[in-house]
């Protein structure tokens, strides 16, 4: 449920201090309409079931999420079933990738420009900040 500070005032034509003469008998009370106390409680209701909604979402939720991680627990073992058959040939995705020198010149100048950021005044009051934090 929500915090008083969040409560949703009911809305409607009500009788102040009705619900002090209440006998919480409201099947038979004539006086619902007018009532802020049975309109209350209305909203209560409403917000307890969507409370209650949210639980059975949470639960369905970790079904969901116990079989997600049931199946990748046994994909895990079938790849280390296969991973001995692979690591007898020995090979890399970039072994094969050569950087021509455009790209090792602006990896180089992107570098040069983050230490000269990282030596501003304002970055090391920045990063002074980020670990007192």
């Amino acid at each position: 449920m929500k915090y008083d500070d969040e409560f949703e005032m009911p809305e409607g034509d009500f009788i102040p201090g009705i619900y002090n003469y209440c006998d919480a008998w409201c099947d038979r009370c004539i006086y619902t309409d007018k009532c802020m106390n049975y309109a209350s409680r209305d909203v209560f209701r409403r917000e307890i079931d969507a409370s209650d909604h949210i639980k059975a979402s949470m639960e369905e939720n970790k079904d969901f999420w116990d079989e997600i991680n049931k199946i990748v627990e046994e994909t895990a073992v079938l790849i280390d079933e296969e991973i001995p058959l692979i690591k007898e040939e020995t090979f890399s995705v970039f072994d094969d990738l050569e950087f021509d020198e455009d790209v090792k010149e602006a990896m180089e100048e992107h570098e040069k420009i983050r230490e000269k950021a990282k030596k501003q005044d304002v970055s090391k009051m920045a990063l002074k900040y980020e670990k007192a934090i």
